[in-house]
């Protein structure tokens, strides 16, 4: 039986070409798109699992939770390119949706004959214990860039980087406590479970490729070999003019993430997300049904996301 491999990190961090370069490898698999479109990124795909399908549908032990779970995730574009029907979803009623989860992965490794299949969505790193807890087996790989290129990043990604000084500025200090949490849970889970964590910096991902490929290679315990990936870096972020960050700006980030977030207790920057996870509705983003949504009307895609 195959196991568990996920990839955890902020957003703008570097986990796209990390799992790209990973799925590389005889002994991994992973669900790919090698469509390059708009917002779906060419590569190793999100599936946005746990932190959005996990639950939504309440006891599927009821067949009729089981069903509406089942029609809505037969849809999804994660699914589809895992070529994953309503009909083999239905097949594996009863199960939970962890149960539903694995063993559409472990078809996927099978396909390739891996050791692993990976999962990469961004999101699930503030959420790894919990996914601890559904996988004992699990292996994690986490990746952490510098505190100033990420923010830029996220900017420019966010389409922020010509607002007015004040209003960039805050926008700079939220993707900065933003990361700060993300990065410190991985630091916490390392501690607790330092043979399931291999935390590693894009810098050094990007300056001594084979090194750290050999090294996670280790800790998987899978053959080592030279990875490489056809598929750019960043290969979701796009933009033609790149400005960099002034000079009060990095000051500014390095403050926060440094020295104001990192003396914060855990406990009070998860409160704050809860807080503001709270005042968002919890919708599925429209790409998860990319495919799927082309052929339906305008109400019938609202409806989709709900």
């Amino acid at each position: 039986m195959s196991k568990p491999l996920f990839i955890l990190g902020k957003h703008r961090s570097g986990t796209t070409f990390l799992s790209n370069l990973l799925s590389e490898h005889p002994a991994i698999a992973a669900v790919i798109s090698d469509r390059e479109c708009g917002g779906i990124i060419s590569g190793v795909f999100e599936s946005g699992f746990f932190s959005c399908i996990n639950g939504r549908y309440g006891d599927i032990s009821s067949f009729g939770n089981y069903m509406e779970f089942a029609s809505t995730v037969s849809c999804m574009e994660y699914f589809m390119y895992a070529d994953c029907s309503l009909e083999e979803l239905l097949s594996y009623y009863p199960a939970d949706y962890p149960a539903v989860f694995r063993k559409i992965m472990e078809k996927v490794a099978a396909k390739k004959t891996a050791v692993y299949w990976m999962e990469k969505t961004p999101n699930h790193t503030l959420i790894v214990d919990r996914i601890k807890s559904y996988y004992p087996d699990a292996k994690f790989i986490g990746i952490i860039r510098d505190e100033a290129d990420s923010a830029l990043s996220a900017l420019y990604l966010k389409k922020k980087q010509d607002e007015n000084r004040f209003i960039r500025s805050l926008s700079l200090i939220k993707v900065t406590y933003l990361k700060s949490l993300y990065d410190r849970t991985m630091r916490n889970f390392s501690k607790r479970h330092p043979d399931d964590l291999f935390l590693i910096s894009y810098e050094s991902l990007i300056n001594d490729t084979a090194s750290v490929t050999a090294n996670m290679c280790d800790f998987l315990g899978i053959e080592k070999k030279e990875l490489e990936t056809s598929r750019k870096q960043n290969t979701s972020f796009r933009t033609t003019q790149r400005k960099e960050l002034h000079g009060y700006e990095q000051h500014l980030i390095r403050f926060f993430y440094k020295i104001a977030f990192r003396l914060a207790p855990i406990c009070v920057l998860k409160a704050f997300y809860k807080l503001y996870r709270r005042s968002k509705p919890r919708q599925m983003p429209p790409w998860f049904f990319r495919t799927y949504r082309m052929n339906l009307s305008k109400d019938q895609r609202q409806h989709l996301s709900k």
